[in-house]
Parts: structure tokens; sequence; C-alpha cells
């Protein structure tokens, strides 16, 4: 697998799981960039698969919904 299709693999993983972490918070998008203090769009963009957050954005959307940062990749870990 190419770098680029490895990379996109593990932003599919992650904006799985930040779907299902924000609609079990019962936040919406706008909300969730609020909380954790970045724009909209970067949030967007996570959701999208087009990108993935920095360490310390990740620690802080962990805390915003609930979850340790490892889960976010939690799967991928599982198929290797």
């Amino acid at each position: 697998m190419t770098r680029h299709a490895t990379r996109q693999v593990r932003r599919s993983a992650f904006a799985r799981r930040l779907a299902e972490a924000q609609a079990a918070a019962g936040l919406t998008t706008e909300e969730l960039a609020r909380t954790i203090g970045v724009g909209l769009r970067l949030v967007q963009r996570w959701r999208a698969a087009e990108g993935e957050p920095s360490g310390e954005n990740l620690i802080r959307l962990a805390r915003a919904l609930g979850r340790d940062a490892e889960w976010f990749y939690d799967e991928l870990e599982a198929a290797a």
C-alpha cells in the first residue's frame, strides 16, 4: 500500500470514529468546534476524512467527546 493510500485509510478510520463519538455526545459540528477551540471548517475536514487533528487538537477532541485519544485509531490496530 502506498503512503497516500495508508494515510487515506487512517483518515477514513478516524472520520468514522469521530462521527460515532460526536453522535454519542449529541454535539453538532459547530458545537464541537466551539468546545475544542477550532474553526468549523477544520472539524468538517476531519469528518470528511480530508485531514486529521494535530496532537493537541486530538487531546482536546478526545476530552470533549469523553474518549481516549487512542480510541480514534483502535480499529486500525485491530486490523493490523
